[in-house]
C-alpha cells in the first residue's frame, strides 16, 4: 500500500465515529484528537490538506466548522475551490464559515457562490455579504442588486467598504422601519464621512425610533443618533449646511444617552470658533465622566494656548481623571499647567494618588530641555510600581546617547533598574531604555539583567535584553570586548521569540541551530478538553474582571478562539493583570487594558497568532489589541459600541454577560485590580 493510501486509510478509521447528523453531547477521544491537530495546524499556519479534507468530508458539524475556519485563518488558497463549494453546504454553520473563509482569502472567484448565498438562510446570507465587502470592487454589483431586491443590515454594512460609498442607494434605508437596517444605513454613510451624505443625515436626525427590531442585534436607537452626530463634524459637512449641523449637534449634546453626547461634543469641537461655550458647559455640568473627558480631550484646538482657560478648567474640576485629561490636553497645545510648572511641580510629583504621579512623570520627562533627566530621576524611589514604570517608559522614549553622555545618572538608573528591581515590567522597560543609550563596554549590566530574568515566570525582561543587545551591537560592536565571549556561552532557551531576537545578536549565532519549541500533542489535547469542549457544551470558561468601578463578567468563546482564551487564562493565573491601569479608554469606542506595564507599550514579551472568527464586534465584545497581524499578546479591549470595521481584523474571544454599566463607567487610568478565569 502506498504511503498516501495508508494515510487515507488511517484517517478513515480515525474519523469513522464522526456523524454530522447525530452529534453527541461530548466529543469522542478521536474527535478531541482531530480538533487538537487542527488547532496545531492553524497555529503553525500550515495545513495537512489530506487531513483537513477528511475532516470536512466525515466529521461532525463542529469539527467541519473548525477545519473550514482553519483554511481561512491559514490563508490556505490551495483549498479555495473546496471552500467555494462549501458555501452551499446543507449545514448552515459550515456554509456560513465557508463564506467567512472566502472573505479572509479575498477570493474573487468566490463572488458567484457568495452572490447565490445572499438568497440563503440569514446566517449564511450575512456572512456572504460581509465576505463580499472584504473582497471589494468585484462584489459591488452583487451587493447593490441584493440591496434592491432583499435589503438587509448585513448588505448595508458591507457597502461602507467601497469608494465611493453608494450614497444614493443607501439613503432610502435611513427611514427603514427595521432598527437594524436603519442603523446599518447610518453606519455605512458615517463610518467614512462624506459631505454628500450630510443632507440626508440631517433630514433624519430627529426621526422617531424605528418600530421594527430587525434580525441583527447590532445596536439600538442611540447608536443611530451617535453615528449621525459623528458624521456632522465640520470636515464632513458642506459650508452651506454647517449652521444647520451645529444646531443639530447642540440638540444632540442634550441627548439622554451619553454615547450620543460623546459623539456630539467631539463633532462640535471641530467648529472651533463657535463651540467654546458649549464645550465649557459640557465639561462643567455633564453628569457622565466619559462625556466630560471626551469634551476635555476634544477641547485642545478650541482653547489652544489660552493659559487662563486651561487653568480655569483645572480649578473647576477636582476629579483625578478630569484633571489628568486637562493637563494632557493643555500640554498638547504647548502649555504646561501651573500644577506642573517648575514652581509647583511638587504638587503632582508628591500627590497621594500614584496615577497622578505617573501622569506627572509621563508629561514632565519628555519635555526637551536639559532638566528632563533630572525630572525623570526624581521618580526612581517612588513606592508605586505604576509610577516607576511610567517614569522609566517616558525616560526610555526620550533617551538619547548624547543625554547619557551629559549625565551619567540616567545610565546608572537604567543599569541598576535593569537587574535590581523586583517588578519585572519595570525591569523590562529599564532594559529597553538602557539599550537605546549604552555602549558596548556597558553590556555587563545587560548580562546581569538577563541572569536575573532567567527566574521570571514570563520572558518580558529576557526579550528586552536581547533587543537591547542587538541595538548596542549595531552602534558599537567593537566595544563588547570580552562580553561577546560571555554571550557565546549562554545556552539557547526553549523560547521561539528569544531565538528570533537572537538572530540580530551575532555572538548568539549558535542559537540558530536550536530546536524551536512547540506545544506537544498532549498540550493541544488539553486545550481542546479544557477550553473548546466546555464552550461546545454550553459551559464556557468565564472571566471576572475586577475594576475600581466594579466587576465585569465575561463568557469566553473557547470554541472560536481557544488559544486566545488559553493565553488570557495563563496571564491571569500568573498575576500579570493584577493592579494595573486601564491605559486607554476612548469613550464610545473601546476600553483597552492588559498591558502589564500600564504604559500602553508593554507586553509579556511574546506574541500569539490571530484567531479570526465569525463573532461580530458588538457592544460588550472583547477582542485582542495588536500592532498588526499576528502581533497580539496580553492587551485586549471591550467594545463600547458596534464596530463592524474590526470584524475579522481583531480576534474576538468573548462577550460581557454582566457589568456593561461598569464597562461604560471606566475612564482612562482607572485600576484593573485582577482578572480571574474559571
Amino acid at each position: 500500500m502506498s504511503k498516501a493510501k495508508a494515510t487515507l486509510a488511517a484517517l478513515a478509521f480515525t474519523l469513522a465515529p464522526y456523524s454530522a447528523e447525530a452529534q453527541r453531547p461530548a466529543p469522542s477521544a478521536a474527535e478531541v484528537r482531530a480538533s487538537a491537530r487542527l488547532l496545531a495546524m492553524a497555529d503553525e499556519r500550515s495545513l495537512d490538506t489530506t487531513f483537513v479534507d477528511s475532516v470536512i468530508a466525515r466529521g461532525p458539524s463542529w469539527l467541519r466548522v473548525q477545519a473550514v475556519r482553519a483554511i481561512g485563518q491559514v490563508k490556505g488558497r490551495e483549498r479555495a475551490a473546496a471552500v467555494r463549494t462549501l458555501i452551499a453546504d446543507t449545514d448552515t454553520a459550515v456554509a456560513a464559515t465557508a463564506a467567512f473563509a472566502a472573505g479572509l482569502l479575498r477570493d474573487t472567484a468566490a463572488v458567484p457562490a457568495l452572490t447565490s448565498a445572499l438568497d440563503g438562510p440569514p446566517t449564511v446570507r450575512d456572512e456572504a455579504a460581509a465576505a463580499l465587502g472584504r473582497i471589494g470592487e468585484p462584489a459591488r454589483a452583487p451587493l447593490l442588486n441584493s440591496l434592491r431586491a432583499r435589503p438587509s443590515a448585513a448588505v448595508l454594512v458591507a457597502l461602507y467598504t467601497f469608494r465611493p460609498v453608494p450614497i444614493a442607494e443607501i439613503t432610502p434605508f435611513l427611514r427603514s422601519d427595521a432598527a437594524d437596517v436603519r442603523w446599518a444605513a447610518t453606519y455605512a454613510l458615517t463610518r467614512n464621512p462624506n459631505r454628500e451624505a450630510a443632507a440626508p443625515l440631517l433630514a433624519v436626525v430627529d426621526l422617531p425610533p424605528a418600530v421594527g427590531a430587525g434580525t441583527v442585534p447590532r445596536s439600538d436607537a442611540s447608536d443611530i443618533r451617535a453615528n449621525i452626530a459623528r458624521a456632522l463634524a465640520r470636515t464632513g459637512v458642506p459650508d452651506t449646511l454647517q449652521p444647520m449641523a451645529r444646531v443639530a449637534l447642540g440638540r444632540l449634546l442634550s441627548d439622554p444617552h451619553p454615547h450620543v453626547r460623546i459623539s456630539a461634543v467631539r463633532s462640535l469641537a471641530s467648529y472651533i470658533t463657535v463651540s467654546r461655550g458649549l464645550i465649557e458647559a459640557t465639561i462643567a455640568t455633564d453628569p457622565d465622566a466619559n462625556v466630560r473627558l471626551a469634551a476635555i480631550q476634544a477641547a485642545g484646538p478650541v482653547f489652544g494656548p489660552d493659559s487662563a482657560a486651561w487653568e480655569s478648567l483645572f480649578a473647576a474640576d477636582t476629579s483625578t481623571m478630569s484633571r489628568i485629561a486637562i493637563v494632557q490636553a493643555a500640554n498638547q497645545q504647548g502649555f504646561l499647567l501651573g500644577a506642573l510648572d517648575s514652581a509647583r511641580a511638587g504638587s503632582w510629583i508628591t500627590d497621594g494618588d500614584p496615577r497622578t504621579r505617573a501622569v506627572a512623570a509621563s508629561i514632565l520627562i519628555p519635555i526637551a530641555d536639559t532638566a528632563s533627566i533630572d525630572r525623570g530621576l526624581r521618580f526612581r524611589q517612588d513606592p508605586s510600581p505604576i509610577v516607576v514604570r511610567a517614569a522609566l517608559s517616558a525616560l526610555a522614549r526620550s533617551a538619547r546617547p548624547e543625554a547619557a553622555a551629559r549625565d551619567s545618572g540616567i545610565i546608572i538608573w537604567f543599569g541598576t533598574a535593569a537587574g535590581g528591581l523586583d517588578d519585572v515590567w519595570a525591569r523590562a522597560t529599564a532594559i529597553s531604555g538602557f539599550g537605546r543609550i549604552a555602549t558596548g563596554a556597558m553590556v555587563g549590566a545587560l548580562v546581569r539583567a538577563y541572569e536575573r530574568a532567567l527566574g521570571d515566570p514570563l520572558p518580558a525582561a529576557r526579550h528586552a535584553v536581547l533587543q537591547s543587545l542587538a541595538a548596542i551591537w549595531r552602534r558599537d560592536s567593537t566595544g563588547f570586548g570580552a562580553w561577546a565571549d560571555t554571550l557565546k556561552r549562554w545556552p539557547a532557551p526553549a523560547d521561539a521569540r528569544a531565538l528570533d531576537l537572537a538572530r540580530n545578536v551575532p555572538p548568539l549565532a549558535a542559537w540558530a541551530g536550536a530546536p524551536r519549541p512547540r506545544r506537544t500533542n498532549a498540550e493541544w489535547i488539553a486545550i481542546v478538553q479544557t477550553i473548546v469542549v466546555p464552550s461546545l457544551q454550553g459551559t464556557p470558561l468565564r472571566a471576572t474582571f475586577v475594576t475600581s468601578r466594579g466587576t465585569i463578567e465575561v463568557d469566553l468563546d473557547g470554541a472560536e478562539a481557544p488559544l486566545t482564551v488559553a493565553n488570557l487564562r495563563a496571564l491571569a493565573t500568573s498575576g500579570a493583570y493584577d493592579n494595573i491601569l486601564w491605559h486607554r479608554v476612548v469613550p464610545y469606542f473601546v476600553a483597552q487594558g492588559g498591558d502589564p506595564s500600564g504604559t500602553g507599550s508593554g507586553s509579556p514579551g511574546y506574541t500569539i497568532r490571530d484567531e479570526l472568527n465569525r463573532t461580530l464586534y458588538l457592544r460588550g465584545t472583547i477582542g485582542m489589541a495588536h500592532a498588526g497581524p499576528e502581533t497580539g499578546s496580553s492587551q485586549w479591549f471591550f467594545g463600547h459600541s458596534p464596530q463592524p470595521h474590526l470584524d475579522a481584523l481583531h480576534t474576538t474571544f468573548g462577550r460581557v454577560t454582566a457589568g456593561l454599566d461598569v464597562m461604560d463607567a471606566l475612564v482612562q487610568q482607572d485600576y484593573l485590580i485582577s482578572v480571574r478565569v474559571r
